[in-house]
């Protein structure tokens, strides 16, 4: 049943994004991608993770996986502050 299937993915996303946020607590900043990463490959189209991702990679040193992240954030909401703040910076720089 696909209301069931994206009712429960909709909790596994869950539970990777609050890890996640456990790991890079902790400063396991490679595995708290790792768990992004998991839950964007159940919800591509999730803003917030891909702004989060986009900050551990900047802490990391890898500036365009940063700026890619950081830029899908943007496509995908426009009306996020912290995603437009960064789209700008990222033309400032340009």
């Amino acid at each position: 049943d696909p209301k069931a299937r994206g009712f429960y993915e909709g909790f596994i996303k869950g539970i990777h994004f609050n890890m996640a946020q456990a790991h890079e607590k902790s400063g396991q900043l490679r595995q708290a991608l790792t768990s992004y990463d998991k839950a964007l490959m159940i919800d591509p189209h999730d803003a917030v993770i891909h702004n989060n991702a986009g900050v551990l990679y900047m802490r990391l040193g890898n500036v365009a996986e940063a700026i890619r992240h950081f830029e899908r954030s943007y496509h995908l909401n426009k009306n996020s502050l912290a995603a437009r703040n960064l789209h700008h910076a990222r033309l400032m720089a340009k």
